[in-house]
């Protein structure tokens, strides 16, 4: 999958994926979101509120196929 620039500020990870695929973000402290991405690959996934990212911080994005193959992992760091 790919992913958007993430900042300190935002309240969703947006980026793309094979399309149906689940989307999985990994935060820093293990907790994890799902999504899945549209019929464009397109996916957006909120933040979970008692997330407190201030910049700085390393999260991957992985995403399974219809048919439950992993894809390699995506990283991005936290913009402040």
């Amino acid at each position: 999958p790919t992913v958007n620039e993430v900042t300190s500020e935002d309240k969703t990870i947006r980026g793309t994926a094979e399309p149906g695929s689940t989307v999985t973000v990994m935060f820093p402290d293990g907790t994890t979101a799902t999504g899945t991405a549209d019929e464009e690959g397109n996916y957006t996934i909120e933040i979970p509120t008692d997330i407190n990212l201030g910049g700085g911080e390393n999260i991957t994005i992985t995403a399974k196929d219809k048919a439950g193959n992993p894809s390699e992992s995506a990283t991005t760091t936290v913009t402040d």
